[in-house]
């Protein structure tokens, strides 16, 4: 990228600002660092009444209504049925689908699609709910998550933004696209936080109309990485507007 008043500069390669992100969440101890250690992956998947004893004996509670509802989802899953519940506060909704759900899937190969009505739900089962089965039930549940397009970050709209402001700085330039970088794999504008002072979201945001595999950056794509992920997952959770 030239600059008004010194030689040509080019943006690093985006792999050395994942290499860089990558490096700072090894060193902080964060998730998805390489190095940092693997989910425990369980020899056999448990029954439904054995994952629940497990479950009641880490959280310290047996719940009748919670494991009723689980029995009628796994009927409902093993019979292919549609299975319309209701249960009052304090069942454990959450876990009476979750359990079910994650020991069919890794019984029969077969993806699960949890939609949300809430962003906030989603959250909850995707980040605290299912990490704790696994460490309850010792597998890994090949859980993943799928946002709306627009959550997502654009590799082309941050090396044309990053190389915009190298135009005037190189440092600039260079501190945005580390920035950037924080989002790490999932690469959404949640992980990246709170945005620096310049950039319009819409223009660093995965646009309405794009190229998708035709972009040269498609490769390092958070959305196609996402949906590449989505169809690997044993569990994934979206909301209605992706269903």
């Amino acid at each position: 990228v030239p600059s008004r008043d010194r030689r040509p500069v080019r943006l690093p390669p985006l792999a050395l600002i994942e290499e860089a992100a990558s490096r700072a969440r090894a060193g902080a101890g964060l998730p998805g660092a390489p190095g940092g250690e693997s989910r425990r992956v369980a020899s056999s998947a448990p029954d439904l009444d054995e994952a629940f004893a497990r479950v009641a004996g880490a959280l310290g509670e047996e719940r009748p209504g919670q494991i009723e509802m689980a029995r009628a989802v796994q009927r409902a899953l093993d019979e292919g049925r549609v299975a319309i519940l209701e249960a009052g506060t304090g069942t454990g909704k959450s876990l009476a689908y979750l359990v079910p759900a994650v020991l069919h899937s890794l019984r029969t190969g077969e993806r699960i699609v949890v939609s949300t009505h809430t962003k906030n739900l989603q959250d909850q089962l995707f980040r605290k709910e299912t990490p704790l089965l696994e460490e309850i039930l010792a597998l890994d549940a090949r859980a993943e998550r799928l946002l709306g397009r627009d959550n997502y970050l654009c590799s082309r709209g941050i090396v044309s933004h990053a190389s915009s402001l190298m135009d005037g700085s190189r440092g600039a330039g260079l501190a945005f696209a580390l920035y950037a970088s924080v989002a790490g794999d999932e690469g959404t504008f949640e992980a990246l936080g709170r945005l620096p002072a310049g950039p319009d979201a819409r223009a660093i945001a995965a646009p309405p109309r794009c190229p998708m595999n035709a972009c040269g950056l498609a490769g390092r794509c958070p959305l196609l990485r996402a949906r590449a992920r989505a169809r690997e997952a044993g569990i994934l959770f979206v909301n209605p507007a992706l269903l």
